[in-house]
């Protein structure tokens, strides 16, 4: 109706506008999509209800049932991956005597007395080939008619919407790396899917962890070993799960922590010898940035260390067992000469070694760290 002749329409300049500016102008395409598609929806209303008025006309006899026709309205052609699609379908000059019975894809929920059906079908990203932004996705529907002798006439509707994928936001510490056998923590959001967005993510190579607090964020731990891991991520819709697409991550091992030798609490150059007296402390100093983005998984201890004394051409003869340090995020080992001070002469080389160091991740479990026997082996000169 022209805003002219529609009595709800007040304002002057308004009535002076064709229905179609009035309609449209100024409002955002997807309204005027969802506008589009109500009109297309009632004029299948209509045209059904014409013809079930021509054959009431027409009357039983007259009336031939190969002129119904299964019809579908859907409200939108166009659906995000993990929303769902939805579709009315009704059979055209239906009359009380023949209430159709309807089938097909998807949940279905009865309306207008069983006379006409809504469709509700999720929308897959599994249909969107590689590399691309959008696919087609099909589905089927069926009405059986009852017919005047006692038998069905069936109708088969079979068409496809087009799916679009969904953009999937991560917000991390290391958007593009993962660590192995570490406490990733990922944020992933759909915001296409709003408060529809009941996530699901599985992996190939890691244990998933979705947080209790939050359904959107969740802990990745890659297996030992592991190089790459691809994060598949889905949807539950409508008690469905709809698949909305894949991340692709690679795995590396944590950074090593540093070993640092101090002598009085300053940095020892490993050369000069040092007084019987001296104080020896060696630390472990974990990567700062591994620190910072993890820091439940940059713990570590240092495993039996023990301190060995080599006198000439002598051996090395152990002198001492300072065992594991406590766990810490810098754990050190400490060494007090004066201990050792009637075992040392001038000109001894003084060792300390590890056994092994181990990082402890969030879930407490101890990780070997990668260090040659030589890397945990300090020699210390004695001095006067």
């Amino acid at each position: 109706m022209d805003p002219r002749d529609n009595p709800y329409v007040k304002n002057k300049e308004s009535k002076e506008k064709t229905w179609e500016y009035f309609t449209f102008n100024m409002t955002p395409a997807v309204a005027n999509l969802a506008v589009l598609y109500k009109y297309i929806n009632d004029v299948y209303v209509v045209e059904a209800e014409i013809l079930n008025l021509l054959k009431s006309k027409l009357g039983q006899v007259t009336f031939k049932i190969d002129s119904l026709v299964l019809m579908d309205a859907p409200r939108s052609e166009i659906v995000v991956a993990g929303m769902k699609f939805e579709t009315r379908v009704f059979v055209a000059a239906t009359s009380s005597e023949a209430k159709p019975i309807f089938s097909g894809t998807g949940t279905m929920k009865l309306e207008g007395g069983g006379y006409s059906a809504i469709f509700s079908i999720p929308a897959s990203a599994a249909v969107i080939p590689p590399g691309q932004r959008k696919g087609k996705q099909t589905y089927t529907i069926t009405a059986r008619v009852p017919k005047a002798d006692g038998t069905f006439q069936e109708f088969r509707l079979q068409k496809s919407f087009e799916v679009v994928k969904p953009e999937i936001v991560v917000t991390s510490a290391a958007v593009q790396l993962l660590y192995a056998e570490c406490g990733n923590d990922l944020n992933i959001d759909v915001p296409a899917l709003g408060e529809l967005y009941d996530p699901r993510v599985t992996a190939d190579n890691a244990q998933v962890i979705q947080s209790k607090q939050s359904k959107k964020k969740f802990r990745v731990v890659p297996r030992a070993g592991a190089k790459t891991c691809r994060l598949t991520v889905a949807t539950n819709t409508a008690g469905q799960l709809v698949q909305l697409g894949t991340l692709d991550y690679k795995v590396v091992p944590p950074p090593r922590p540093s070993l640092r030798v101090y002598v009085n609490n300053e940095p020892y150059n490993g050369v000069s010898p040092v007084p019987r007296t001296a104080t020896v402390r060696i630390q472990v100093v974990p990567d700062n940035d591994f620190a910072k983005s993890l820091p439940e998984d940059a713990r570590y201890f240092i495993d039996r260390a023990e301190v060995k004394v080599v006198k000439g051409l002598a051996g090395a003869s152990t002198i001492g067992n300072l065992g594991n340090s406590k766990v810490a995020a810098s754990p050190s080992i400490t060494v007090d000469l004066t201990n050792y001070a009637r075992t040392l002469q001038p000109g001894n080389v003084l060792y300390v070694q590890f056994n092994d160091i181990f990082r402890v991740n969030f879930q407490n479990k101890n990780v070997k760290e990668n260090f040659s026997i030589t890397e945990l082996t300090f020699p210390i000169t004695i001095g006067k």
